[in-house]
């Protein structure tokens, strides 16, 4: 199955998420080799009813007892997701999630893009660093293995409101 193309490597709201869970037999609690049956799942967001996934689960690798699931957007749309899987003659597992909501930082960040996080980073040690300080001017970058700049952010201040702005 794989992680599908528009997954992101952590759970964000809004954003495709690709995981996976265990499930054990009731019999001998242990994991199955002989592949599972009855596979399903279902979806709560927000604390709310249980839904079929739109995407059913699926055993993989074969014969292991682990299933994998694919997360739309729409289904990963609030600050606590939970997975419920099962299986004939297994126990039932709940995955909880706790999606980051990257639309704080409204506009700014693309979480699809790896050079937007390493920017996320540049700015939140940027504005921890000059915490209180009237700092206009001050710079972090973000070097390629060739020593020319990847990225770079620096930081205004308005020294009357106290303001201050990030530019990249």
């Amino acid at each position: 199955m794989g992680t599908p193309a528009n997954s992101v490597p952590f759970p964000s709201m809004g954003n495709a998420f690709n995981t996976s869970g265990t499930l054990w037999l009731l019999a001998t609690g242990q994991p199955s080799s002989a592949g599972l049956t009855g596979i399903s799942g279902q979806v709560s967001i927000n604390d709310g009813a249980f839904a079929n996934l739109q995407t059913a689960p699926t055993e993989a690798p074969a014969d292991s007892s682990i299933l994998t699931v694919d997360l739309h957007g729409s289904e990963m749309a609030g600050s606590k997701i939970i997975v419920r899987l099962t299986a004939t003659g297994c126990n039932t597992i709940d995955l909880v999630l706790a999606p980051v909501n990257l639309g704080q930082f409204t506009g700014r960040f693309d979480v699809q893009s790896v050079i937007r996080l390493e920017q996320l980073f540049l700015d939140l040690t940027m504005l921890q660093s000059l915490n209180g300080a009237n700092q206009t001017g001050a710079a972090l970058q973000l070097f390629n293995p060739d020593g020319s700049v990847h990225f770079q952010s620096s930081v205004g201040q308005n020294t009357t409101s106290g303001t201050r702005t990030i530019t990249e």
